[in-house]
């Protein structure tokens, strides 16, 4: 059986029951590549990124691994323009960007497993630092009903420019994804992690089964099952047990398709 294979009959096997969640990262883990993309493209094609904000976008990129402090300094950068803006046309955009290109992204083999855990009752957490109208229109058509996101300030429905609270990037996503256990009865050492970045390690460290995707090694990423913990030697890295699929493929409209009926 394929990597694939085996963690789904190890899903329909296993123990059932909404006391068992699944956290599923949004950007490269269920979709291919970064949802920010799109959002700042459209940004660039309506003339509403500055040079001093492009100019420090693509500095963050070269620095390498962002704290949690200085990723949402480059959050609130992004979202200063957005001030005044009602939330339902943000929410809007936000659909037109995923059936412009974000739904033809989704991962299948992430789509598959989303669909096993709903399939056992488990609890499917969407945990992610992107913001509700990046992450929304997914979580919609999976039927996820628990997504945890980068919230922003609104007053009357009106954004303000500024963030409601914690990124959830790094320890903020931990903390969110705690918070979320503790208040709906959720036992973590059963429940199910799947992330693909190095800030996503404490994530995963802190669920009894994490599973870990990299595009350089193909999807997904496991650790050994004795272990139920993943490294973070060689920067989140080594340590990990190498049993991997081919690479990911996107879901096709047939796949969205059955989505839909399931």
């Amino acid at each position: 059986m394929t990597t694939l294979d085996t963690l789904l009959e190890e899903i329909r096997t296993g123990p059932s029951g909404p006391q068992i969640a699944a956290f599923f990262d949004f950007d490269g883990t269920l979709i291919d590549g970064y949802s920010a993309a799109a959002l700042y493209s459209h940004r660039l094609r309506n003339f509403e990124i500055g040079p001093v904000e492009a100019a420090h976008t693509v500095l963050a990129g070269l620095r390498g691994p962002l704290s949690e402090d200085q990723f949402a300094q480059l959050v609130e950068r992004g979202i200063r323009g957005w001030a005044g803006r009602a939330d339902d046309d943000m929410a809007e955009l936000g659909e037109r960007l995923f059936v412009q290109g974000i739904a033809a992204t989704l991962f299948h083999d992430a789509w598959r497993l989303t669909k096993a855990h709903q399939r056992r009752g488990h609890t499917v957490v969407i945990a992610t630092s992107a913001t509700r109208f990046q992450a929304g229109p997914l979580a919609r058509r999976l039927g996820v009903e628990n997504l945890l996101c980068t919230e922003l300030e609104t007053e009357d429905s009106i954004l303000t420019g500024r963030l409601a609270g914690r990124t959830l990037w790094g320890p903020g996503k931990i903390a969110a994804v705690q918070a979320f256990a503790a208040g709906h009865d959720i036992d973590l050492a059963t429940s199910h992690g799947y992330a693909n970045g190095d800030e996503d390690v404490p994530f995963l460290q802190a669920v009894g089964h994490p599973i870990r995707s990299t595009r350089r090694s193909g999807w997904p990423r496991w650790p050994p099952p004795v272990a139920g913990r993943c490294s973070t030697s060689g920067g989140g890295h080594d340590g990990w047990t190498r049993r991997r699929l081919s690479a990911p493929r996107p879901c096709t409209a047939a796949c969205w398709r059955q989505a839909e009926r399931a």
